[in-house]
């Protein structure tokens, strides 16, 4: 696949693999890279899963011939391509036993020709722990790592229930700002949105800090793992915290219904329930069919709809407009989103 980089411009190829279990066809897979390295004139990405080895201490736990490693490592020898050096985790994949039964492998790598290291110098990737996944996730920055890249702002409707919330938020709409309407509105947000940085309100959330915290625990369990993988207690740890992610993850503490926070679990069952129940019905009738000609024509506007979506509006317009947003609607570039009807109210 042929990949253009807007930003810089940079051209280049990339490959994603997922090599087969039988060792015979995966013959038909280094016979493709030879053919599209003949053509290949760009920096050149291999990416994936090749199920295969590269050398006799990427599996512990179970013998390694030469002749498990001889065609991969003449694949890259004559199309002059390199096992890129990756940090991270080593071990990319297990057969999920315990104890002496574990094998563990490193099956997914990068691999890249050498216009990509004469291109791409800066270039890092990373394998990245399983948690609750069945692979390990790859992370590539082409560029390097951008040490003074800022996470961007998003604000959570949950952060209003906190206390203070509100105080905090009048105090710093109501600065003094000079300048044009927009200015003004946009000076007071990025005020706004400091002092909420800066108050740390998503540790507010108690089932967002026990994810947090499980996630937390899991990564590190499987990087000492992955190090050790025939430890018994790690094992049994990341089983553990597996599990726990997995609870928290599911986990629904609480529903809206009829405008009233239902928070008994058997309550909340019940609201699902009924939710689908009034949404989807007891029974199903099959309903007419819709003559073609109908949906063809469909629905345009007439003359004086067209006029209504010219003429001037009001400050009342916009205001109505705003004030119809839902408590739900997903965040603007800002990180705001309904979150500007809170501010009329101050």
């Amino acid at each position: 696949m042929a990949v253009k980089h807007r930003a810089s411009s940079c051209d280049f190829l990339v490959t994603m693999v997922y090599g087969l279990n039988d060792p015979k066809r995966r013959v038909e897979l280094w016979n493709q890279l030879t053919e599209i390295a003949k053509i290949s004139k760009d920096p050149w990405l291999i990416s994936g899963d090749f199920n295969n080895i590269l050398n006799w201490e990427d599996r512990i736990r179970s013998p390694c011939t030469f002749d498990e490693v001889k065609d991969f490592r003449e694949c890259l020898s004559k199309n002059d391509l390199v096992d890129f050096k990756v940090g991270g985790l080593y071990y990319t994949w297990n057969n999920k036993q315990e104890g002496q039964h574990i094998v563990c492998s490193k099956i997914d790598r990068v691999l890249v020709n050498n216009d990509w290291l004469s291109k791409f110098d800066k270039a890092t990737a990373v394998f990245l722990p399983e948690r609750t996944m069945d692979y390990y996730p790859c992370v590539m920055n082409i560029f390097g790592l951008n040490e003074r890249f800022v996470k961007p702002f998003k604000i959570f409707n949950h952060w209003t229930s906190a206390p203070g919330f509100f105080m905090l938020v009048q105090q710093h709409w109501n600065i003094q700002v000079t300048g044009t309407a927009m200015y003004r509105v946009v000076k007071k947000l990025q005020a706004v949105k400091k002092a909420i940085k800066a108050q740390n309100l998503c540790s507010l959330s108690s089932v967002e800090t026990a994810d947090l915290e499980a996630s937390s625990r899991l990564m590190s369990v499987q990087k000492q793992l992955n190090l050790n993988p025939c430890n018994e207690n790690l094992i049994s740890e990341e089983r553990q915290a597996k599990i726990l992610k997995r609870r928290i993850q599911n986990r629904i503490c609480s529903v809206t219904q009829n405008d009233q926070v239902v928070q008994d679990p058997n309550e909340v069952v019940g609201a699902f329930v009924g939710y689908y129940q009034n949404l989807l019905g007891d029974s199903y009738s099959p309903e007419r069919s819709v003559h073609a000609t109908i949906i063809e024509e469909g629905k345009v506007l007439n003359q004086d709809q067209k006029d209504m979506l010219c003429c001037p509006f009001s400050e009342t317009n916009v205001k109505a407009a705003l004030w119809s947003i839902e408590d739900d609607k997903a965040l603007g570039p800002d990180g705001f989103s309904s979150f500007l009807k809170l501010l009329g109210t101050l």
